[in-house]
């Protein structure tokens, strides 16, 4: 009985965490707007963490060796355990660092983990980035137990603040910040 729990919850952890990546890149894609240069441009523009936007895995494994390369429906991504303070907010040696590549194996997301300790994580994480970033779209949206509050994309990059309630489990609290501008490529490499 056991075994057949602890397979049951690692499937589904596994089904949350692909979820969850393939959230942040829906969020990243799909909900794109243009707006006018501004404070996520000039934070985010030459890079995140050290790490320049496009990378690839192989440049971030070189920077981060103590991480662990994931494949989730076809999505890569390479993840760290890092407790680095982020917006003056301290997060636990447990939280992550998540490195998202587009289909050209290209770095064009980073989603990072921070303590979920209910409402107050929520709005202290919340006020931060309203804070540096300014207003947020609209109202955040609700997807079940999911909340996601997403920011004007600012000349290519984009920021995706979501807070999810599980089941099982601790809830997650996740920044992301996206670069969404296009690769460039030609018709014939893409078949058309």
């Amino acid at each position: 009985m056991k075994n057949i729990l602890n397979y049951s919850w690692k499937f589904i952890t596994k089904i949350t965490d692909g979820f969850k990546t393939i959230l942040f890149i829906f969020f990243f894609i799909a909900h794109a707007s243009t707006a006018s240069a501004g404070p996520i441009e000039t934070v985010f523009a030459d890079s995140i963490f050290n790490v320049n936007w496009l990378s690839t895995v192989d440049e971030v494994k070189r920077k981060y060796p103590k991480g662990e390369q994931i494949n989730e429906y076809g999505i890569v991504s390479y993840v760290i355990t890092d407790d680095r303070t982020v917006l003056e907010i301290k997060r636990e040696p447990s939280n992550y660092i998540k490195f998202v590549f587009n289909s050209e194996n290209q770095l064009f997301g980073v989603a990072i983990q921070f303590p979920a300790s209910g409402t107050k994580s929520f709005t202290q994480l919340l006020t931060k980035l309203i804070t540096h970033f300014g207003s947020q779209e609209d109202k955040p949206k609700n997807y079940d137990k999911t909340i996601v509050v997403q920011w004007p994309e600012d000349n290519g990059y984009k920021i995706v603040l979501t807070s999810t309630v599980k089941v099982f489990g601790e809830d997650d609290l996740i920044f992301s910040i996206g670069y969404t501008e296009p690769v460039k490529t030609d018709k014939g490499k893409m078949g058309f």
